[in-house]
């Protein structure tokens, strides 16, 4: 049986000590106070699970006991089994309509009083689950409604923009000189992707949310997994003319989800190459720390205020600020990395100084547990992919270096 904290409230020595007997006996921790005036003293400073209270009590009755407790916030949801000699329907309805949940008439049954302790501690256990249940989905239901709107909002302005090009080209595309026309397909292109991408990211989310993504892990070549992470942002690295350097020893694994983990990797890409300077640089880099990969992305860019760095993975605080090259974002995709990341069995982090840089840290298991499922060997060979925008040029480390 668990352990419970009751208060014992009775001025009748014999009883008292009988009360306080049978409580220790059940197991429970017990505290005795023998006036109404004690009893306030100590739930002014304490909390208890169960009160038993006698209402004829000096100083203060058991009444104005109860009065008290429904303006002490700890203590207003707590249990109180009234003791009395006094039986009539009067004082019992008194009793109950003032907070009291249960009334035993003395003399009384040590093991009726101990069965109905029982009884409202569970009563207790299960309101207080309840409670905790609702103030979780209400404040998760809050969130998701703000999130929600964040995205219909940040959905609507490139949504536009693409249906208002789009009718420019249609009907004025005869008038425009062929730079202009191309300059505006470019924006198209641009903003068509970035729909794409947002849309990709909410749908995972939402998956991960209702329970219908299930992670496969399996052992993966991490230098591998970036090369293919970073392939599809190689416009706009060249874009911006930034160098992206990827500083992983040749067979370093990590046991994740695939899929999971490149969406990871290219959340956290896109996001440094966004906030990072024209003519800036990106690393990705990974040491061993005990049984867990730690990998770091480490961008040039214009960092983060210490302030907002708590803001960054949380669905009930938007932070989202323009690129250097004026790209919109929601947050989603940062949102998204720490439910992948969690879901493999990892943390993830950010550091930042204004100014400066920032870089995302998130752990990853370097292999399946052996107790489980047995050693994890790295795959056999080393790849030899080489993209255009990455290129190995170590045996130590691969940076990845912009054609």
């Amino acid at each position: 049986m668990a352990s419970h904290r009751i208060l014992v409230v009775e001025d009748e020595e014999d009883i008292h000590e009988l009360l306080l007997f049978t409580m220790r006996r059940d197991q429970h921790r017990v505290t005795g106070a023998k006036s109404g005036e004690e009893a306030v003293a100590l739930l002014g400073r304490e909390t208890f699970d169960l009160i038993i209270l006698d209402i004829m009590l000096p100083q203060q009755d058991g009444f104005e006991v109860l009065a008290f407790l429904n303006t002490v916030a700890p203590a207003s949801g707590t249990p109180v089994i009234l003791l009395s000699a006094m039986a009539n329907t009067q004082t019992i309805i008194k009793g109950l309509s003032n907070g009291a949940v249960d009334y035993i008439t003395k003399p009384f049954s040590v093991g009726e009083l101990s069965a109905r302790v029982k009884l409202h501690l569970q009563l207790k256990a299960a309101n207080d689950e309840l409670r905790e249940s609702e103030k979780k989905l209400r404040s998760s239901l809050a969130a998701k409604e703000k999130f929600f709107r964040i995205i219909a909002h940040d959905l609507r302005g490139p949504i536009s923009a693409l249906h208002g090009y789009a009718r420019l080209l249609t009907t004025r595309k005869e008038d425009w000189p062929r730079e202009k026309q191309e300059q505006c397909l470019h924006t198209l292109e641009e903003t068509s992707a970035n729909v794409s991408a947002l849309l990709e990211n909410l749908l995972q989310w939402a998956q991960s949310q209702t329970g219908n993504l299930t992670m496969q892990p399996e052992a993966l070549d991490l230098p591998t997994l970036c090369l293919e992470a970073a392939a599809p942002l190689g416009g706009a690295l060249d874009g911006k003319n930034i160098r992206l350097r990827q500083e992983i020893p040749p067979r370093t694994t990590v046991y994740a989800d695939r899929q999971a983990i490149a969406t990871v990797l290219r959340n956290l890409l896109a996001n440094a190459i966004k906030y990072t300077h024209p003519g800036g640089s990106i690393t990705v880099a990974a040491r061993e720390i005990e049984s867990r990969q730690e990998i770091t992305v480490t961008d040039s860019g214009v960092g983060i205020a210490a302030g907002d760095l708590d803001k960054l993975f949380r669905i009930d605080a938007h932070h989202s600020t323009p690129g250097t090259g004026n790209e919109k974002g929601t947050g989603l995709g940062l949102i998204l990395c720490r439910e992948f990341v969690e879901k493999n069995l990892g943390e993830i982090t950010a550091r930042s100084t204004p100014g400066k840089g920032s870089s995302f840290i998130f752990t990853l298991p370097r292999a399946r547990p052996a107790d489980t499922f047995g050693e994890i060997l790295p795959p056999e060979g080393e790849t030899g992919r080489s993209l255009r925008h990455l290129q190995t040029t170590s045996q130590d480390r691969a940076p990845l270096l912009p054609a």
